[in-house]
């Protein structure tokens, strides 16, 4: 902060400077050659930290933050997908069951998620019920899981 506080403070100090040198030349030729050379002095006042900048210290700070950067951003896009994924396993279950339910069956069905072209796909479904044909193919059409990846409970 004080780094800002100098540069504001030479700003203003110049500014004072320039404004009591105008009023004390006279009108004429002098003066707008005074207040050209006091529009340049002004300039070099205002771009002296820009004349001082360690380019070589912002560049490994920019590589410094591109790279915490990059890694915020892979930690988000993760817990994105595994929280997409969770909410299409969750979804998949409640319509496998209400899908059941509209058959007269009550199930808990635990679905299992894979991804495909950075997409959760649900491809693994186990029920807690005995195989029952009609909700069998019900899965099978409407959410593209195979009889093969359709577990269901053993009867007894």
């Amino acid at each position: 902060m004080s780094v800002f506080r100098t540069w504001l403070f030479g700003i203003v100090a110049a500014a004072m400077v320039l404004s009591i040198l105008y009023a004390l030349i006279p009108k004429g030729a002098l003066l707008t050659i005074a207040k050209c050379t006091g529009g340049l002095v002004m300039l070099l006042v205002v771009l002296r930290p820009l004349l001082t900048l360690d380019m070589d210290s912002l560049r490994w700070q920019y590589e410094a933050w591109e790279g915490a950067i990059q890694q915020q951003t892979e930690a988000y896009t993760d817990a994105n997908r595994q929280e997409m994924a969770a909410i299409i396993q969750q979804e998949t279950a409640a319509y496998i069951s209400e899908k059941a339910a509209a058959l007269g069956l009550a199930c808990h069905p635990e679905v299992v998620c894979q991804e495909r072209d950075g997409v959760p796909f649900p491809v693994e479904v186990t029920l807690d019920i005995p195989r029952n044909p009609a909700l069998a193919e019900v899965i099978g059409t409407d959410l593209g899981i195979g009889e093969n990846c359709q577990h269901w409970q053993e009867t007894e």
